[in-house]
């Protein structure tokens, strides 16, 4: 008898499995990681939509700081073609408004925006987490049908006034977590209590931001807010009646962790920070022309607060003892009128702190005297995993652009890095230092926004020192924003 035997077909690599490599990119965090892990596999194994994704991730550019959920809106031209070929391989995108799907498409966002949109819905409906609407578009029921198939919409900002929208995204198939109504314009009262209480009761429900100062059954929905379990954060922006109506409640807000407040009431704040768990608060934010220093001499009783934004206030002189402080990631100063003593105090705190992500000094007269020990401390808190610093507003000339660009030089920072320096007092000369220090670093971006006519005349002189270093400029935009990007990765 005669045996035939069956060969057995090789195994099949992992390298030949697409979908293996899209999740495996799909779950690092760090756009350096997705990038080195694409770079090191072999062209063949990867498809478009991968090889799209490596060569946005590649070189220099904004895709990589908004991994990895990135915002459609600040894809430019030059990448657009390039994102539709990677959509596939994104986890999920979000929109600063439906007009950016017209340009994502190029096609005029006046006429194509909705179109533009259901043609992205119709395979890419579940990518789109977040979403911006604002007033500028009629949004009708057969957008709100579009929008039902976007099921896994988190957060939704909406600056009409239609409830038919809000109907749409909040159906039992929708899972959104955030709702922010920014209606300060809208003229009449709409009924949005029944709508936003019955989301609220739907245990999805985990943060709420209310900007208009019409509302109508006011009381009932700070008693929804105030009794709804699943919710972590409020913001209320120029909402007072919303507010008052909370303090009427006499309802502690215990499960509320992240507080946001701007109002011109602002006697109202610290009544509102005796009704929230001290213990638990991770995050604070107010707006309002007043002394906030009764805040900071609270900190200590805020161990687990990571995030502190105080805006457009005083902190006047008081004794602190910052080693007492709680271990902030984000610290937000922006337009705050400091007592000497106390802006070295916050200071000396800045410099120390070992967990910085976010560092903002906007508006600060008392910034550019202090510029040398920000610029000695840069290089910490890049080491740290620091993300953002911006210093807008500062009058910081071309020798605070010479120290920054030292510590820039010294660090080496481990994760994307955004340095925000509009409205300052910078010239060309500011910006070759900047380019200079930029050229040793790696995924580091700077932002500015001088004049065209200093720019102008420098622009080609500019593009070529950029590309000759593998970086990247792009100057003279729509919004007259410059944006300066250091190599993706340094050659040696």
């Amino acid at each position: 008898m005669t045996v035939v035997k069956r060969t057995c077909p090789a195994a099949s690599s992992v390298l030949e499995v697409r979908s293996a490599l899209l999740s495996v990119a799909q779950c690092l965090a760090s756009p350096i990681d997705v990038a080195a892990f694409l770079s090191a596999l072999p062209a063949t194994s990867l498809d478009a939509p991968l090889t799209a994704l490596r060569e946005l991730l590649t070189r220099p550019g904004p895709f990589s700081f908004e991994w990895p959920t990135p915002d459609l809106d600040v894809v430019t031209e030059s990448d657009r073609t390039l994102v539709r070929i990677a959509l596939p391989a994104l986890v999920s995108v979000r929109a600063q408004g439906v007009k950016v799907f017209a340009r994502l498409f190029n096609r005029p966002a006046a006429t194509h925006a909705i179109k533009c949109l259901d043609h992205f819905a119709q395979r890419f409906a579940t990518k789109l987490t977040q979403l911006h609407l604002d007033a500028t578009l009629t949004y009708s029921d057969a957008f709100c049908v579009l929008l039902s198939r976007c099921t896994h919409l988190e957060s939704i900002r909406l600056a009409a006034s239609g409830s038919n929208v809000l109907t749409a995204v909040t159906t039992p198939n929708h899972r959104v977590r955030s709702i922010r109504l920014e209606m300060e314009l809208v003229k009449t009262t709409p009924r949005w209590t029944p709508l936003l209480t019955k989301w609220l009761s739907s245990g999805f429900a985990s943060r709420v931001k209310v900007h208009t100062p019409l509302i109508a059954d006011v009381d009932d929905l700070a008693l929804a807010i105030a009794t709804t379990p699943s919710l972590r954060a409020l913001f209320v922006h120029h909402s007072d009646a919303i507010l008052h109506a909370l303090l009427a409640t006499r309802r502690a807000l215990s499960q509320i962790i992240e507080l946001r407040v701007v109002t011109d009431e602002t006697d109202l704040i610290p009544r509102l920070l005796q009704l929230v768990d001290h213990s638990a608060m991770k995050v604070l934010e107010f707006l309002g022309a007043a002394d906030f220093s009764y805040i900071l001499a609270l900190l200590p009783q805020l161990p687990s607060l990571h995030e502190l934004s105080l805006h457009y206030c005083t902190l006047g002189a008081m004794p602190l003892d910052t080693s007492t402080w709680p271990q902030l990631r984000t610290a937000s100063f922006e337009g705050v009128k400091f007592e000497a003593n106390t802006f070295d105090a916050l200071l000396a705190y800045l410099v120390r702190a070992t967990h910085l992500t976010e560092v903002v000094l906007n508006g600060c007269a008392l910034v550019a005297a202090k510029i040398d020990l920000l610029s000695r401390a840069l290089p910490q808190w890049m080491q740290q995993g620091l993300t953002y610093l911006s210093l807008v507003d500062n009058q910081l000339d071309n020798r605070s652009a010479a120290l920054l660009a030292i510590g820039l030089r010294e660090g080496r920072n481990v994760a994307p890095l955004t340095v925000h320096l509009h409205g300052n007092s910078l010239d060309v000369h500011g910006v070759r230092m900047l380019l200079d220090a930029l050229a040793t670093c790696e995924c580091v971006r700077i932002q500015l926004n001088l004049d065209e006519s200093v720019l102008a005349p420098c622009a080609k002189e500019l593009h070529a020192l950029a590309a000759a270093r593998r970086m990247r400029v792009d100057l003279l935009d729509d919004d007259g924003i410059q944006v300066l990007y250091s190599p993706i990765k340094v050659v040696e």
